[in-house]
């Protein structure tokens, strides 16, 4: 639970899922870009090709990679969905995101993020 303050506590609770943590990342000249939750890390990498918008994932170990193809739309793209890819304390960890591309020739981006926590064996 984070605060405000030091004494007003602030929680946020989507359909039984908690928002852990949230943020916006400015990417400019990078094509890649690694969150770390405990023993958990996700790293996304913004890729291009011929294809349409979409993502790819796989795990190694306690690391899960997001491959973003053809994210680079100014109005933005992403996984409104929370995506689960791992455990913390018998609780499944989730996460949405949102990138907007602001500048294609620079990789200017800004990235939105909420990680989410679920009940306990969810």
């Amino acid at each position: 639970m984070n605060t405000l303050s030091s004494s007003i506590p602030v929680s946020v609770e989507i359909d039984n899922l908690e928002v852990l943590h949230s943020g916006v990342v400015h990417l400019e000249n990078k094509s890649e870009l690694k969150i770390k939750i405990s023993t958990l890390s996700l790293t996304f990498k913004f890729l291009s090709d011929d294809g349409d918008v979409r993502y790819t994932g796989r795990t190694e170990g306690n690391n899960l990679f997001i491959d973003l193809y053809n994210h680079n739309n100014v109005l933005g793209e992403g996984a409104l969905t929370p995506l689960g890819f791992g455990t913390v304390n018998n609780k499944k960890v989730y996460i949405t995101y949102f990138a907007n591309t602001l500048v294609l020739e620079k990789q200017s981006r800004r990235f939105e993020y909420v990680i989410y926590l679920g009940a306990e064996n969810d």
